[in-house]
């Protein structure tokens, strides 16, 4: 495995563990090509899970981190206030 797609629920707890895994992704060099959080009340995950397998979204999260809400808002993983 080269890289790996991140989907999460938007949670604080839960973006604590997602800042670990990054750095462990990251550390084992394992690119993240997609990270993603979505609302607890998301039934339908067509859309993420699309757009995490285009090269767009990839090229994105490249340059901008990796980090970035379903809604397009970007997402600073690096801070504890997330």
């Amino acid at each position: 495995m080269k890289s790996v797609a991140l989907l999460w629920q938007d949670y604080p707890s839960v973006n604590g563990h997602v800042r670990a895994l990054r750095e462990e992704a990251a550390r084992r060099g394992l690119r993240v090509t997609s990270a993603n959080r979505f609302a607890s009340n998301t039934t339908d995950f067509t859309a993420a899970i699309a757009e995490a397998n285009t090269p767009r979204s990839r090229e994105r999260c490249a340059t901008a981190g990796g980090a970035r809400r379903v809604e397009g808002e970007a997402v600073d993983l690096s801070s504890p206030a997330n």
